[in-house]
Order: C-alpha cells, then structure tokens, then sequence
C-alpha cells in the first residue's frame, strides 16, 4: 500500500508470514510452519518448468508473486502423501463433487424456507465491532491504502 517499494514487504518475509507465522495464528508454532526435526512432516514439490518459473530466477519471488498453485506437483501433510503428480490420493473428488451437486438442490429449498438473514442480521453489529476493533490494532505493518493515523488509535 505503500508507493515507496523500499517499504514493501520482502519475498522472504511474505514467505516467513505464510508458514511461520501461519503456525503462530493457529498455536501450532511448535508442530508446523519450519522443516525441522521434531515438526510434523509437511510440504510441497513444485514443478519449476511452469510459467511461473519460467524463466528461473529468484524462487522465492517467483513463488510469492507468480505461483497460483499451478506448479503443485505433490503435497505431504503431516507425514501423508495427500496428492501425487497432481492427483489428489486421499478423497474421491469426483464422487465429493457428484454429491456436492446432487445435494445442492435440497440446500437451497431449505435454506429458502428459512429467513437466511435472521442469524447473519442477528450477528452483524458484533461482527462489526470486532473488525473495528482489529483495524484500529497497530501491526507495525500499513495495512490501509493511505494513512494508517485515521484507522489506528495509539495504544494508552
């Protein structure tokens, strides 16, 4: 949001937020986020003749700002083959996706019977105080387009 490049975040501080501090928003810092003995066995095998690396020349800019998931090639979680040579190993998608639709009209008759805004009118304005509360919540990152000043209340 910042015009001034040298401010932008990094390749490799993007990266490090994605698995580091993913794991830390979850409270899993000490089972995931790091290749390191101990932690569960998780990660990906990308194909590097893609467009996103092609042609290769710096990897962790090209994953953060080129991949969209296209390059996926094989993903392990938690010590799990989950998907091999992009074949998804642990769920028969087409039958999930063949039930998705065939459950779908039921879906939508119920969910018309009901007033489907009575609970998410019900919610809204704590939902709303949450989210202005977290926007006014210093990160020591702008997260806004513009000044921060307007959306941030120093911290007394």
């Amino acid at each position: 949001t910042d015009p001034d490049y040298q401010h932008w975040s990094t390749s490799s501080e993007i990266l490090s937020m994605a698995t580091k501090g993913g794991a830390r928003s979850e409270l899993m810092q000490h089972e995931v986020g790091a290749l390191a003995k101990g932690m569960k066995a998780e990660g990906i095998l990308l194909d590097l003749d893609t467009i996103a690396f092609t042609p290769l020349n710096d990897v962790k800019n090209q994953l953060v700002y080129c991949e969209t998931g296209e390059s996926v090639v094989t993903s392990i979680i938690n010590g799990e083959l989950v998907m091999q040579e992009k074949q998804i190993l642990t769920v028969d998608v087409d039958q999930l996706l063949e039930e998705a639709r065939l459950m779908m009209p039921e879906y939508w008759r119920v969910h018309e019977e009901r007033n489907t805004l009575e609970f998410p009118n019900k919610v809204r304005p704590y939902v709303e105080e949450i989210y202005r509360l977290a926007a006014q919540t210093p990160t020591g990152l702008n997260r806004w387009i513009g000044d921060e000043k307007i959306w941030v209340k120093p911290i007394e």
